[in-house]
C-alpha cells in the first residue's frame, strides 16, 4: 500500500502554523506568568516601603518627643532653683526698697511691720510660693502659714532627714552675701506641722541675708510640685502634636493610667487591663516594648480609627521616658496600606486586561500573517538566507544590506545582527579608552617606580664602596650617612605609596627614647642647631623603656617638624626641651577624645619662644595654615603631618602656648611587646656563594648595581634588559637563578616573563623585585613557583640573603 504524500508547500505551511501555535502559546503563559508575579513583587514592595516610611517616621517623632521630656525632666530642679532664687532677690529688693524709703521717717517696727505685710500678702510660683522671714536668733519673724510659730525660737527645729533647718537657713545665708540654696524636707502647707518628721517632701529653698534688722528671708518650693508642674507642660505640649488625619501622640504611665490620647474621654483612666481583638494586652504589652533598650515597634488591633471609629490594625514604636516612668508612642494604620494597595490592583489589573486583549489581539495577526507568509516562504528562503553567511575578502563580518531582504523577521534578525556588530564596535571604542586610562595609572604609578629605582644607587653604591674601603679611612662616615639618607627616603617613599593604597605602613617596636637620641644624631639636628646657636636643646628621658609600634621615619619626622618650629619660634636665645614619660588614660580627655583607655608613651617638645596666638591655635594643624615665608622657613605643613602620623598611629597630639611659649604633646599607645634592636649586619663573607645569576631589568642602573653586588657575593652575572631578551638567554643557557623585575613597561612585565620562562624550563628558580608594593602580578608569580620578592631599593645584605636562600632551597 503506498504511503500518503504531502505537497512541501502544505507541510511547509502545516509545519509554520504549529510553530507559530506553540510559540504564541508558550510565549503567551510566560508573559502572563511574569506579569502576575510582577504584579505581586510591586504590590508588595508597596506595602513594604509605605510601612517602612511611616515606621521610619513615627519612630523620629517619637524619639524626639521622648528626648525632648527628658530634657525637662532634668531641668526641674534647675529651673525650681532659678525660681526660688529669682522670687527671694525680688523680695529682698521690696524690703530694701521699703527701708530706704522708711528709714528716719517712720519707727524701725512700723518698717518691719510694712515690709511684713508686703511680703508675706505676695503669692507666685503659681500660688504656691511665699515668703517667711527668721532672725539671726533663730526667731521665726514672719510665715503665712505657721502663724502660730511665729515669735518662736526655731533653733532646734528639724527637717524629716534630721537637719537642724533654721540653723541651715542663718548659716548659709549669713556665709553667701549674695543667697544660697538649701535642700531639706518639710510638710507641705496643707499638713498639720507637727507631722513634718513623718510627712515631709523634698523641697530647695533660697536664703538671702537682710542686714538692717538681722533677717534671713526664704522662699522654697516642693520639688515634687516643680516636677508635676513640668509633666504638665509636657503633656500639653505633646498633646498639641497630630499629623495627617489619623496621627496623634499617646502617653501613659506604669500603671496605664492614660495621660494623653487624641479621645480626650481616655485621659485620666487606667487602661492596663484593656485587650485587643485577639486577646493582647495591648497597654502592658506597650509598656514592656517602651522599656526596652531603644523602645520598640508592637504590632496590635487599635482600640478605635479616629477616622472611621472602628477597631484597625496598627504599628505602634514606643520608648520610655527615664525618671518619669512614661511610656510615649504613636503609631500607624495598616488599613491604610491595605486602602492604597487596594486600589494600586484595581489599577494594575486594569492595565493587565488591557494588555492581554491588546497581545492576543497583536498573536492572533502575527498568526495570520504568518501563514501568509509561509506561503511566499519556500520559494526565497534560501537565497535570503545565504545572505547571512557573506563575508569580506578579509574575512571579517560585514554590516547586512536589510534592503535586499524581503521577509520581515529575516530583516528584524538582520537588523539585531547589525546593532550587535554596531555593540562591538562601541565595546571595542570602550576597551580602547579603558586602555589608556589603563596606561595613564601605570604612567603615575611609574614616577614612585623611578624614584626608587633613583634611591637604589644613593643606597648601593655607597655601600659597594665601603667594601673596599679601609675602616680608618675619612669616607667611610659621609658615605654611610649617604646611604642612611637614601634608606630613610626610600622608607618614606614606601610608605607614602602604601597610605595612598589605603594600607597601613609598616610598623616596628621601638623604644621612643631611642626615637629622640636617633633625632639628635641626625643631620637635621645638627643644622638646626648651627642656625640657631643661641638655642639649647636638652633631653629629659623617662628612667624606663616606653616601646611603641610605629613607622620610625614618621615619628622621627614629627619629632624634627616640632623641634624645627620651636627653634623658629624662638629664633634668637632660649631653650628647647625634649622630654618622655608614660600615662594611664582612663576616661576620654576632652580635646583628645581619640585616644581608648590604656596605658600611653608620650613626647613633649617645650620652648620659651614667643607662644601661638590664640586666632591662630585652633587652625595650626590645617594645611598650609602658616605665618611663615613659604620656601625659606617651611611649607606649612610639617603640623598637618604630625597630626595625620598621630591619628594613623592611634594616638594624639595637644598643645598649649601662651606668652611664655608652646608645649607640644604626642600620646602613643604602649606596646606589650618590647622593643627591637636593629638586625645585625651580616657580614658579606657570610654572604658569598656560587652559581649563575640572569638579571633581568629595564633599568640600567639597576642591572649595574645588582650585577655588582652578586659580583661581589661570588656569582657569575649575566644581565639583560628585556623579558624577551631573558627568554632568548635562557633558550641557549641556563643559569641557577633569575632575578627578575616586575614592573617592565617595555615589552613583557615581570609576570608574563616568569610564565614564559617555566614553560621552556619548569624548574627555574627566580627572585622577584620591584620598586612598587606586592602587586597581584607578583602573587601570581609566586604562585606559579618564582621565590622571594624583594622590595626595590634593596641592599647588599637583603639581595644576599634572598639570593642565598632561594638557592639553597631544593
Amino acid at each position: 500500500m503506498l504511503k500518503k504524500s504531502y505537497s512541501l508547500r502544505t507541510l511547509v505551511q502545516f509545519s509554520i502554523a504549529m510553530v507559530l501555535l506553540l510559540a504564541i502559546s508558550i510565549l503567551g503563559i510566560f508573559w502572563l506568568v511574569s506579569e502576575y508575579q510582577n504584579h505581586l513583587e510591586t504590590l508588595a514592595e508597596v506595602r513594604n516601603d509605605y510601612i517602612t516610611t511611616r515606621k521610619a517616621e513615627t519612630k523620629t517623632l517619637v524619639s524626639l518627643l521622648v528626648e525632648s521630656t527628658e530634657l525637662r525632666r532634668t531641668a526641674v530642679e534647675k529651673n525650681l532653683r532659678k525660681s526660688v532664687a529669682e522670687a527671694v532677690q525680688n523680695g529682698w529688693a521690696t524690703a530694701s526698697s521699703i527701708y530706704n524709703q522708711s528709714k528716719g521717717k517712720l519707727p524701725d517696727k512700723e518698717i518691719q511691720q510694712l515690709i511684713i505685710d508686703t511680703l508675706t500678702a505676695q503669692r507666685f510660683l503659681d500660688g504656691r510660693g511665699y515668703y517667711w522671714i527668721h532672725n539671726t536668733s533663730h526667731t521665726l519673724i514672719a510665715h503665712p502659714f505657721r502663724t502660730q510659730s511665729i515669735g518662736q525660737n526655731d533653733q532646734e527645729l528639724t527637717d524629716s532627714k534630721g537637719q537642724k533647718l533654721i540653723q541651715s537657713f542663718i548659716q548659709k545665708a549669713t556665709t553667701y552675701p549674695e543667697g544660697a540654696y538649701v535642700t531639706y524636707y518639710w510638710n507641705r502647707p496643707e499638713v498639720d506641722e507637727s507631722l513634718h518628721l513623718e510627712k515631709g517632701q523634698k523641697k530647695i529653698a533660697f536664703l538671702k541675708f537682710f542686714a538692717p534688722y538681722n533677717w534671713v528671708i526664704g522662699v522654697g518650693d516642693y520639688v515634687a510640685d516643680a516636677e508635676e508642674e513640668a509633666k504638665q507642660a509636657a503633656i500639653t505640649r505633646i498633646g498639641a502634636v497630630h499629623y495627617g488625619s489619623k496621627g496623634y501622640v499617646f502617653i501613659h504611665t506604669k500603671e496605664g493610667i492614660c495621660l494623653n490620647h487624641i479621645n480626650k474621654e481616655l485621659i485620666g483612666t487606667n487602661r492596663w487591663e484593656l485587650k485587643d481583638a485577639n486577646g493582647m494586652k495591648v497597654v502592658q504589652e506597650l509598656d514592656r516594648t517602651g522599656r526596652t533598650a531603644g523602645g520598640g515597634f508592637l504590632e496590635y488591633i487599635a482600640s478605635i480609627d479616629p477616622e472611621t471609629g472602628v477597631p484597625a490594625r496598627k504599628i505602634s514604636y514606643v520608648k520610655s521616658v527615664k525618671g518619669w516612668d512614661w511610656v510615649i508612642g504613636s503609631g500607624v494604620y495598616l488599613d491604610d496600606v491595605e486602602l492604597i494597595i487596594k486600589q494600586y490592583r484595581e489599577d494594575l489589573l486594569k492595565k493587565l486586561r488591557q494588555k492581554i486583549m491588546t497581545t492576543i489581539a497583536i498573536l492572533s495577526v502575527a498568526l495570520i500573517f504568518g501563514l501568509w507568509l509561509g506561503r511566499r516562504l519556500i520559494h526565497g528562503l534560501l537565497k535570503e538566507l545565504s545572505i547571512f553567511t557573506m563575508q569580506s575578502s578579509q574575512g571579517k563580518t560585514e554590516f547586512i544590506d536589510t534592503d535586499k531582504l524581503r521577509i520581515r523577521e529575516l530583516r528584524a534578525i538582520a537588523n539585531e545582527a547589525n546593532t550587535i556588530l554596531h555593540e562591538k564596535e562601541k565595546v571595542q571604542v570602550e576597551l580602547d579608552k579603558a586602555k589608556r586610562m589603563e596606561t595613564v595609572g601605570l604612567m603615575a604609578g611609574g614616577v614612585a617606580h623611578d624614584l626608587n629605582n633613583l634611591l637604589s644607587g644613593v643606597i648601593n653604591y655607597p655601600e659597594l664602596i665601603l667594601l673596599n674601603l679601609p675602616q680608618d679611612s675619612n669616607l667611610r662616615d659621609p658615605l654611610m650617612r649617604i646611604q642612611e639618607s637614601g634608606q630613610r627616603a626610600a622608607a618614606i617613599v614606601s610608605d607614602l605609596l602604601t597610605v595612598a593604597r589605603g594600607i597601613a605602613s609598616v610598623r616596628e617596636i621601638i623604644d621612643l627614647n631611642t626615637a629622640i637620641n636617633d633625632y639628635l644624631q641626625t643631620p637635621h639636628h645638627a643644622k638646626l642647631l648651627s642656625q640657631y646657636p643661641g638655642i639649647v636643646c636638652s633631653v629629659r628621658a623617662h628612667d624606663a623603656p616606653l616601646p611603641i609600634s610605629c613607622s620610625p621615619p614618621h615619628v622621627e619626622k614629627c619629632i624634627a617638624n616640632l623641634v624645627t618650629n620651636a627653634a623658629e619660634a624662638i629664633k634668637n636665645v632660649g631653650s628647647i626641651i625634649l622630654s618622655t614619660g608614660s600615662i594611664q588614660v582612663d576616661e576620654s580627655i576632652p580635646h583628645l577624645p581619640q585616644l581608648q583607655s590604656g596605658p600611653y608613651a608620650f613626647i613633649t617638645v617645650s620652648d620659651n619662644g614667643k607662644g601661638i596666638r590664640d586666632e591662630d591655635l585652633p587652625h595650626i594643624f590645617e594645611p598650609f595654615y602658616t605665618r611663615k615665608t613659604m620656601g625659606r622657613s617651611g611649607t606649612g605643613l610639617g603640623l598637618t603631618v604630625v597630626w595625620n602620623t598621630m591619628i594613623d598611629h592611634q594616638g594624639g597630639v595637644s598643645v598649649t602656648s601662651d606668652g611664655n611659649g608652646s608645649r607640644f604633646n604626642l600620646f602613643f599607645p604602649l606596646s606589650p611587646e618590647s622593643a627591637t634592636t636593629s638586625a645585625e649586619r651580616v657580614n658579606a663573607q657570610d654572604l658569598k656563594g656560587c652559581g649563575n645569576i640572569l638579571v633581568v631589568d629595564d633599568e640600567e642602573i639597576q642591572r649595574d648595581i645588582a650585577s655588582a653586588i652578586l659580583t661581589v657575593l661570588g656569582y657569575t652575572v649575566e644581565t639583560v634588559s628585556s623579558g624577551e631578551q631573558a627568554i632568548a638567554y635562557l633558550q641557549e643557557h641556563n643559569v641557577d637563578l633569575v632575578v627578575l623585575d616586575m614592573v617592565m613597561p617595555k615589552g613583557m612585565n615581570g609576570r608574563e616573563t616568569y610564565e614564559a620562562i617555566i614553560r621552556i624550563k619548569p624548574a627555574q628558580k627566580a627572585v622577584i623585585v620591584s620598586g612598587y608594593a606586592e602587586s597581584e602580578d607578583v602573587r601570581q608569580a609566586c604562585r606559579l613557583g618564582a621565590g622571594k620578592f624583594l622590595k626595590k631599593p634593596y641592599n647588599l645584605q637583603q639581595l644576599g640573603q634572598v639570593v642565598k636562600a632561594e638557592l639553597a632551597e631544593g
